[in-house]
């Protein structure tokens, strides 16, 4: 990103982007790498960001807007971003409906759950719903500790319950586009999502080292436009992989998908550990939200998203513990 800074199309925003806004989340990474050590806090931490999440949702629900039929709220997010949000904490509410927990807190995580489900439905987000999808086959279907038969047929009753109790506030009319492909603009248009994925790669290909820019890609597509004899339309490349790539270069794309790639398996190497049930059971629920936000961030512009640093410092920590539990079993043996 720093690097693509003296090349970018637009110098001073790559630059003040980077620099009063990314930085933020760098110092985030950090300061929970150094600060999140042990199990406990990474909970304790997990449990908050379901609160906060739940919350955030349920005032959304309460007093966002259904314009077109979509949910809308505040000016941070676009609905398809409110998705992505839900989708990327949902999956750590299971960590809390177990036996060893209080009934209270069991309680109030079935009810975040529900009411995660519920929000990311009404802002008819296509990506959202296929990541919500993923995210729930991977929880009935994976074989995990912190969810068994019992709770796995809860949660599908639940998630049924809250479709069939809300329907009538859902659109279900932009859900039932998915099944009509081939007569959506994303398809044939030229301002379309295929044709825009199409120029952010040719980009990329045009400056491989560098990108054009960081935070640059509007500037970019709509400069491309104006050489063709096109209105200068400045577009968002609404998916992860393309933006870094245009953005930062084929190095920058390739360390993205690696760091991603590295992230999924230590959650992977976490949930089958032996000896260690709580880092085993925070492991199984990252790795089926990372997923879950992985699969969302593919229809949108979240390169640079806050979550993916959470996924990926997360599984920094609990790759650290990992050694240290690998280290004690070696120690003691």
């Amino acid at each position: 990103m720093v690097i693509s800074i003296p090349f970018a199309y637009y110098r001073r925003g790559a630059f003040e982007f980077f620099f009063t806004k990314y930085i933020t989340i760098v110092l985030f990474f950090f300061m929970f790498y150094k600060l999140i050590d042990n199990t406990k806090k990474i909970n304790n931490l997990l449990w908050i960001s379901c609160m906060g999440a739940s919350l955030y949702s349920l005032i959304a629900i309460y007093q966002g807007q259904q314009g077109s039929g979509r949910l809308a709220f505040g000016q941070m997010f676009d609905p398809n971003d409110l998705a992505f949000f839900a989708v990327s904490i949902l999956p750590f509410n299971i960590l809390f409906i177990s036996k060893s927990d209080p009934w209270w807190k069991r309680l109030i995580c079935l009810f975040n759950i529900a009411i995660g489900i519920l929000f990311i439905m009404l802002t008819g987000s296509r990506g959202g719903l296929i990541a919500l999808g993923i995210v729930v086959l991977m929880l009935l279907f994976t074989r995990s500790r912190s969810v068994n038969t019992t709770y796995k047929i809860i949660i599908a009753t639940l998630m049924f319950v809250t479709v069939i109790y809300a329907g009538s506030a859902i659109d279900y009319s932009r859900f039932e586009t998915m099944t009509q492909i081939g007569e959506d603009y994303n398809v044939w248009d030229e301002t379309g999502r295929l044709q825009i994925w199409k120029k952010g790669f040719e980009l990329m290909l045009s400056d491989p080292l560098t990108g054009v820019g960081v935070s640059c890609f509007g500037e970019a597509i709509g400069r491309e436009r104006l050489e063709r004899g096109l209105p200068e339309i400045w577009q968002a490349p609404h998916n992860t992989i393309v933006q870094i790539g245009t953005e930062t270069g084929i190095i920058g794309m390739i360390l993205f998908v690696f760091i991603s790639y590295k992230t999924f398996r230590i959650f992977g190497k976490a949930k089958d550990v032996i000896g260690a049930e709580d880092i085993a059971k925070i492991g199984s629920m990252a790795r089926i939200g990372f997923v879950g936000h992985f699969a969302s961030a593919m229809f949108l512009s979240q390169a640079y998203s806050v979550y993916w640093a959470f996924y990926t410092v997360l599984s920094a920590s609990i790759g650290e513990l990992l050694r240290l539990e690998m280290t004690r079993v070696r120690h003691n043996s």
